[in-house]
């Protein structure tokens, strides 16, 4: 497994949104509330973020330029070290039901707008150490660990 850098023992998230008062918001929060962070403008810059940075968490925007979050997403997944890092899919709209099977490979999704204590709360449950040679995804709507593909919350 590919050792994730470590700055000031803080985890770091990669905040993939095309938005850059989004980016720049979370980025504010998210360092208050104790983590490193790193940014991508689009999906092709998010991979390349998430080869580079190795973040413990990402939260990836749906709908980005030149690349979707989606196929961002099943890049990442490829990388060698990322293959469970925690991704947090996130968009003002609901996923089609065709969308399923795409949307699987996100360990949770949020409905945009998502108020900063429920993101931050999912974070933290994403967060956790899960047991060596598990393969399977923590829910965030109790602390044990379930197979969940995909949990729809809402703001």
């Amino acid at each position: 497994m590919v050792m994730r850098e470590r700055r000031n023992g803080k985890k770091t998230i990669l905040i993939a949104d095309d938005n850059a008062d989004i980016q720049a918001v979370l980025g504010i929060l998210l360092r208050g509330a104790g983590f490193n962070t790193v940014t991508a403008y689009d999906g092709i810059a998010a991979v390349t973020q998430a080869s580079r940075t190795q973040p413990d968490l990402i939260l990836m925007d749906i709908a980005l330029p030149r690349m979707d979050g989606l196929t961002a997403t099943r890049h990442i997944r490829r990388l060698p070290g990322m293959e469970r890092v925690p991704i947090v899919g996130c968009s003002a709209y609901e996923p089609d039901e065709g969308d399923e099977r795409a949307y699987a490979q996100l360990n949770v999704f949020l409905r945009k707008p998502t108020d900063f204590a429920t993101l931050l709360g999912v974070m933290q449950q994403l967060l956790r150490p899960i047991p060596t040679g598990q393969r399977h995804m923590r829910s965030v709507e109790s602390s044990k660990d379930v197979l969940v593909p995909l949990i729809p919350l809402t703001a």
